[in-house]
C-alpha cells in the first residue's frame, strides 16, 4: 500500500525526488533491486546535488552486483557531503563487497568512526567488519559497549558469545548464551553456541540438548 502510495503520488507530482527516493528506499527492501535503482536516478536526475540520494542508489548497484557503478555513487554522496552517514557507511560495505585490502577497510572504518562515534548501526558495520578482517578485539570492544547499551537485545549476547567462545573465555560465552535464551528463548543461534560450549567443555548431555533445541528451531547453522 505505502509503495502505491508514493506511486500515485508521483503520478500527480513527478518532480519530487523525494518521492523517487522513497520508492527507492521500498523497492530496496523488498529486494527488487532493478526497479530501485531506476527510482533512484530517477531521484538523482531530480536532484543530482543530494548525497544521501546518491548514496541510496549506491546501496541498490550493489545489492545488484554493480559494484564500480555503485562506488561512483557513493564516492559522489561523499564528496557531495562528507558528513553523510549514509554515504561513509555505504561506501565501506561496497568496499568490502570489492574485496579490498584488510588496511584500506579498516582505515576507512576507523575514519568513519571518528565522524559518527555513537552511531548504532556504523558500530554494528565497524564490529562486523573488525570481526571478519582479523581484529576480533576490537569488535569485541564495540559489542561489549553495545551490549551495555542495549541490554536486552539477545542478538549482541550471541555475538558475544560466539567471540568469547573463540578467545577461550568459556565461562563468559556460557553466560552470555545463557543470557541471550533468557531474552529471547527463540533464538536458534544462541541455543547453537551453547551447545558449542558445553561440548568443548566436554560437558556432552547439556550441549546435546542446546543442540536438540536449535535442530528444532530450524535454522541454517554456521560452519
Amino acid at each position: 500500500q505505502a509503495l502505491e502510495s508514493f506511486r500515485q503520488s508521483a503520478k500527480i507530482n513527478p518532480k519530487q525526488p523525494a518521492t523517487f527516493t522513497n520508492i527507492g528506499n521500498l523497492l530496496l527492501l523488498l529486494r527488487r533491486f532493478a526497479e530501485s535503482i531506476e527510482s533512484y536516478r530517477e531521484a538523482v536526475r531530480l536532484s543530482p546535488e543530494n548525497a544521501d540520494i546518491h548514496a541510496g542508489l549506491c546501496k541498490a548497484l550493489s545489492y545488484s552486483g554493480k559494484l564500480t557503478d555503485a562506488l561512483g555513487e557513493c564516492q559522489k554522496a561523499v564528496q557531495l557531503d562528507e558528513n553523510s552517514l549514509q554515504a561513509n557507511t555505504n561506501l565501506i560495505l561496497v568496499w568490502q563487497m570489492q574485496k579490498r585490502s584488510t588496511a584500506e577497510i579498516l582505515s576507512l572504518v576507523e575514519k568513519t568512526l571518528q565522524k559518527f562515534p555513537d552511531d548504532v548501526n556504523l558500530l554494528n558495520v565497524a564490529a562486523a567488519s573488525y570481526d571478519e578482517l582479523g581484529n576480533s578485539s576490537r569488535a569485541l570492544e564495540i559489542y561489549e559497549a553495545l551490549a551495555r547499551k542495549f541490554p536486552n537485545s539477545a542478538f549482541y549476547q550471541v555475538r558475544l558469545a560466539e567471540i568469547y567462545l573463540r578467545f577461550q573465555r568459556d565461562g563468559e560465552a556460557v553466560a552470555a548464551a545463557q543470557k541471550a535464551i533468557a531474552i529471547e528463548p527463540s533464538n536458534a543461534m544462541a541455543h547453537y553456541f551453547l551447545g558449542k560450549i558445553y561440548f568443548e567443555l566436554g560437558m556432552h548431555d547439556e550441549a546435546a540438548e542446546a543442540f536438540l533445541k536449535t535442530v528444532e528451531l530450524k535454522i541454517n547453522l554456521p560452519d
